[in-house]
């Protein structure tokens, strides 16, 4: 009783340890926050996002450019996580990208993991603010990705929120009418309309596109694909789906590159990479790979009459 007692403590207390400090309903959570720094999240140009300030038992987290807040999210010892504070907890939180015997050994003296990793965007911090100027006090998304890389440049969605004030106003979000933990750009989705026009353009049909031209269109821009950037997305419609398709802005925003790529839809990124103690910046790499969505002629030609 005793032995079988002691080795299921050490499983919860050291191999188990990392997992139990991940769950948002662990109190435990809340206490680490205050005393182990959690990495910041900044822009491509290290510029930070979202970062801890304070001391040793008295740690915050500061959001320093709220109007990012649907895609980056928020820390809270109340409302859990969200967004890429969710998505990249691991990271920032300092049990994944740390040595595995220095997250041992942190939570066998301290009952904490180890320092959080800095985690740098594809964000442009420069152009996100015109990106959310241009939104203004409308509803609605913008994404500005670069063509080749498929790096995520600006991510904007309207109305958001000011995680610096989740106290006050945090259990009142999710009953707003306007939805503005929603993000938009990635979990929208919306009839495909007019926006179809230069791809069916570069299809080069001689006439109308029948229902089986438009399903295999859509199916190499990738309409029918869940985008996979390491952040929270809407699936994607079902494939085959033409009457009823529904797509995100960050669909539409892939598909889009292929006109300006040569008809290579490119893979998206938000995640460059992680500052790990051992081996400094190690890329993070895209979820996937380009694939060729229309010939290069007929993108040239359909991207040339926009």
């Amino acid at each position: 009783g005793v032995i079988s007692t002691g080795l299921a403590d050490g499983w919860w207390a050291v191999a188990q340890s990392s997992k139990l400090l991940a769950r948002t309903d662990n109190p435990r959570r809340a206490i680490a926050d205050l005393y182990v720094p959690r990495g910041a999240i900044l822009d491509r140009n290290n510029e930070p996002i979202d970062e801890t300030t304070g001391t040793s038992g008295s740690y915050e987290r500061q959001y320093a450019y709220p109007p990012l807040a649907p895609v980056t999210g928020y820390t809270h010892r109340i409302f859990g996580l969200a967004g890429l504070e969710g998505s990249l907890d691991g990271y920032l939180r300092g049990v994944q990208g740390n040595p595995s015997a220095l997250i041992v050994w942190d939570g066998l003296l301290y009952g904490t993991p180890p320092p959080g990793l800095d985690v740098r965007l594809s964000i442009d911090l420069g152009l996100q603010r015109e990106a959310d100027e241009f939104v203004g006090n409308l509803k609605g998304a913008v994404v500005l990705m670069n063509a080749n890389t498929g790096e995520v440049l600006a991510m904007a969605s309207h109305p958001g929120f000011d995680p610096n004030k989740l106290d006050e106003v945090g259990a009142l979000l999710p009953k707003d009418k306007d939805a503005p933990l929603v993000n938009r750009a990635a979990q929208g989705m919306y009839p495909l309309g007019t926006a179809g026009t230069p791809f069916i353009a570069a299809l080069g049909l001689p006439g109308q596109p029948t229902g089986s031209d438009l399903s295999g269109l859509y199916d190499k821009l990738g309409f029918y694909t869940t985008p996979d950037l390491r952040m929270a997305v809407a699936r994607a419609s079902d494939t085959g789906e033409v009457q009823e398709l529904r797509i995100s802005p960050l669909q539409m925003a892939v598909a889009a590159s292929a006109l300006s790529n040569g008809g290579m839809r490119p893979t998206p990124r938000i995640a460059l990479a992680v500052n790990t103690p051992q081996q400094g910046w190690v890329v993070l790499p895209a979820l996937g790979s380009s694939a060729r969505a229309l010939p290069k002629i007929n993108a040239d030609a359909a991207a040339s009459k926009l």
